[in-house]
This record gives C-alpha cells, sequence and structure tokens, in this order.
C-alpha cells in the first residue's frame, strides 16, 4: 500500500509540479487546446493535472482522485475548487482526442515560451513523458534554427 499524499513546499517533486500546473493553468495553454479542437478546457487541464499527479508519485489515477478528495491542501496545491471528476470519467474524456491534437498542443505550448525561458521549459518538457520527447526534440531543432537566422 502506498503512503498518502503529503503536501510538502520543499519536496522536490511538487516544486517541479507547482511549475508544470502554472504552465498547464497559463492562458497560452488554455488558448492552445482550444485551436487544438479541444471542446472543455477545464476538463482537460483538470485531467492532465491528474495524469501528471499520478506519474510523479506512481499511484493510479483513481489513487490520486481519493487522495485529492480527501485531502483540501492537496485539493488546492492543484488547484481544483470544484468536484474531482472519477477515473473513468477523466480516461473517457482523454480518449476523445487524438496523440496528434495532444502533441501539438504541447509543441504550440512549447513554442509560445520567449528564448529566454526556453531553457527552463525544455527541462520541464522533458520531465512530463517519455512520450513527448519526440515532439519537444523536433520542437527544440525547429527553435535552433530560427534562432540562427
Amino acid at each position: 500500500m502506498l503512503p498518502s499524499l503529503n503536501h510538502d513546499s520543499k519536496d522536490p517533486k511538487f516544486i517541479l509540479l507547482g511549475k508544470i500546473f502554472k504552465i498547464i493553468d497559463s492562458k497560452k495553454f488554455r488558448n492552445n487546446c482550444s485551436r487544438n479542437g479541444i471542446k472543455n478546457r477545464q476538463m482537460i487541464i483538470n485531467s492532465i493535472k491528474i495524469l501528471f499527479i499520478s506519474m510523479y508519485f506512481n499511484y493510479t489515477v483513481s489513487q490520486v482522485i481519493n487522495e485529492l478528495n480527501h485531502s483540501r491542501k492537496l485539493r488546492k496545491f492543484a488547484g481544483f475548487s470544484n468536484e474531482i471528476s472519477s477515473s473513468e470519467q477523466i480516461y473517457e474524456y482523454l480518449s476523445r482526442y487524438s496523440a496528434d491534437q495532444y502533441c501539438k498542443i504541447v509543441n504550440t505550448t512549447f513554442l509560445s515560451f520567449n528564448k529566454e525561458s526556453m531553457e527552463n521549459i525544455i527541462v520541464l518538457l522533458l520531465m512530463l513523458h517519455p512520450l513527448l520527447v519526440i515532439s519537444i526534440m523536433i520542437s527544440i531543432s525547429y527553435q535552433k534554427n530560427i534562432w540562427k537566422n
């Protein structure tokens, strides 16, 4: 049995998640979701946050939802103000969209940041998920070509 998720502001995982959640909550990310055909932006943002918590702490989605329902501090950290969807609803919602749509959202969000913050964004994105590394590398090579000109 896994221990309970206790939010600690000094834990490196929570620090990194906080930075990622700032990007996910940004207006740029919301606009990129809309441009790429995502209908319910709040649902996709909540689902992605739950998936990130699940990945970072090796919990199942249902365990993360249970922890969020029991811990007000964790809900506040993740930015959940309303009721949290069930794991079935999250999986069903995420399955509505193709992998191409998710890659486009990541790429357009990545490309929307300025050059000064690019190093921090690269580090964050490389830590997000192994499947995103390919799209990130394509974006990095694209950015390098733009910066040379």
